[in-house]
């Protein structure tokens, strides 16, 4: 149990650092910038919806109401590079994590690995990108949109300066919001990962104990068969191979 809780520990302690919040995504995962994401595009954005006067989505007319969706749409658009660089760097930081990870199992000798676990281990690596992918751009599309609720009753509001605080407000609010988002699913990617691995040695585990119960039960029916003289001679070296195997299995859970 050994290289299971150490995985597991170090597994764990990343993942709740990751899960805590957003400078929290910066200051776990290293990235720079990310507290700054958005907020020069975000006065942009704020200072070309002040302008606009009233803005009632049953009864605008069709130019108003798509120079408005372009406003929100280039927000979204403009942020789109730098959301994806940021999403990118988080997968690789999960990717690289649980490629140590795998290392560390694939170097475990005898019974500690098995192929087929492993393969499967591998295989479930591509969760990692599945999981991230799409955590900063798809909710800045969902929420600056005329079809957003929140967004919306903003547009409503008159032209002027409180228009444009409130646009600021909401800009700062979707950004966050997309952020823990990222770490959210970071967090996610990692306990899946962690589960995977939990599995796999918990497997492991379980064979080792069978082989081991399988072996003394041999010993045992073979010692109790055996005459007595041929027993001690039996015994003799049998039980250092018993012992043996058993210092061999906990070895490999070491």
């Amino acid at each position: 149990m050994g290289l299971f809780s150490f995985l597991g520990g170090i597994a764990k302690g990343f993942g709740r650092a990751v899960g805590t919040g957003v400078e929290w995504l910066g200051e776990v995962t290293g990235i720079q910038g990310i507290k700054n994401f958005g907020q020069g595009l975000k006065d942009l954005c704020a200072d070309e919806i002040s302008t606009e006067n009233t803005f009632r989505k049953s009864s605008a007319n069709i130019n108003t109401t798509q120079r408005i969706s372009d406003i929100l749409t280039e927000f979204t658009a403009q942020n789109l590079k730098e959301a994806e660089s940021i999403e990118e760097q988080c997968i690789k930081i999960v990717e690289n994590y649980y490629d140590r990870l795998i290392s560390v199992l694939e170097s475990a000798q005898g019974e500690m690995s098995t192929s087929a676990g492993l393969r499967r281990l591998k295989n479930a690596r591509s969760r990692i990108r599945r999981t991230i992918e799409g955590s900063i751009k798809e909710p800045l599309a969902k929420r600056m949109s005329i079809d957003d609720s929140e967004c919306l009753r903003i547009l409503k509001m008159n032209a002027g300066p409180n228009k444009k605080r409130a646009m600021e407000n909401f800009c700062t609010k979707v950004i966050n919001e997309a952020l823990r988002n990222t770490a959210t699913n970071v967090r996610k990617a990692l306990d899946d990962q962690l589960e995977d691995i939990q599995d796999y040695l918990e497997n492991i585990q379980e064979e080792q104990e069978r082989t081991f119960a399988n072996a003394k039960r041999v010993y045992e029916q073979f010692t109790s068969t055996s005459s007595e003289v041929g027993k001690e001679q039996e015994k003799l070296c049998l039980e250092p191979a018993v012992i043996l195997e058993s210092i061999q299995m906990v070895e490999a859970l070491l």
